[in-house]
């Protein structure tokens, strides 16, 4: 199940096959799908999750497949981050089979980029706070992937729990070196550091099958 929760309190939005999920639209509680954006199907012992699920609001929502060109692109979660102190957070839920350390790759897409001079584009790095059910907060970079249909995966060691367990991933401007004072209120209007967490098309889970310590 893939939510986004905004600045409302409580305001969640469940994705398609959202295991019994009313707000999901799916009561039945089919399984989730296993992928979108052209995804490739989990690999054995890999639980996937797909990023698609209903429009949303208030700066944060879903980004629907074959949407409008005001929406254009990839369907996921779109408008994750924002300004310091943000809600706007996705919320994946998986399940895994043992406790333990397991693989989770995320496949996603980030196009943004301050604008370019004649001779030298400049893209941004966008940074998303993940945490595992509300545990410790692991900041995660994802390098730029030249357009938002171009997608790229990334992989982070994750400690799960037998059975469901949360992740989520949230995002907003980072400060200045003095820890304080930010890039947007020095040079407002001039793009150099990103609000945002990537664009998730989908994220899959898969044990470990050996810890090295």
């Amino acid at each position: 199940m893939v939510g986004l929760s905004g600045a409302t309190p409580g305001r969640v939005l469940a994705a398609p096959g959202g295991c019994g999920d009313p707000i999901g639209g799916n009561p039945g509680g089919a399984p989730p799908p296993s992928g979108i954006g052209g995804g490739e199907a989990p690999t054995p012992g890999t639980t996937g999750v797909g990023g698609e699920a209903p429009g949303g609001g208030g700066g944060w929502g879903i980004r629907p497949p074959g949407g409008p060109p005001s929406t254009g692109g990839p369907p996921g979660p779109v408008g994750i981050g924002g300004e310091p102190g943000n809600g706007n957070t996705a919320t994946f839920t998986v399940t895994a089979d043992r406790s333990g350390l397991h693989a989770l790759r995320i496949r996603y897409s980030n196009p943004e980029q301050s604008p370019a001079t004649h001779y030298n584009p400049d893209p941004l790095t966008r940074h998303a706070d993940v945490t595992v059910n509300g545990g410790e907060t692991r900041r995660v970079f994802f390098p730029h992937t030249f357009h938002q249909n171009d997608f790229w995966e990334l992989t982070v060691p994750v400690q799960l729990e037998k059975g469901r367990n949360t992740l989520t991933f949230r995002s907003e401007e980072l400060p200045n070196f003095d820890g304080t004072t930010y890039a947007s209120d020095t040079f407002p209007g001039v793009l150099l550091r990103s609000r945002y967490a990537p664009l998730i098309d989908r994220i899959a889970v898969a044990p470990y099958a050996k810890e090295v310590r």
